[in-house]
């Protein structure tokens, strides 16, 4: 039977303990592309893009997407 592992005083179990260091992989990730300019304004630009995707979809408008 695998362990539980204290994390900062929080005993998480071996399943949970994957997604931690994942977690902890997109949150460090964030940080940089934030103080990246050029790549932080890229991905808002997508995201806008997106946003007008999904309002389509949502508003029901067929053959608009």
């Amino acid at each position: 039977m695998a362990k539980k592992r204290a994390v900062a005083g929080i005993s998480i179990g071996p399943d949970q303990n994957w997604q931690a260091e994942s977690d902890l992989r997109i949150l460090l990730d964030a940080c940089a592309i934030r103080k990246d300019k050029k790549r932080y304004a890229a991905a808002q630009k997508v995201a806008k893009a997106k946003l007008v995707e999904m309002a389509k979809v949502a508003g029901g408008e067929a053959g608009e997407y």
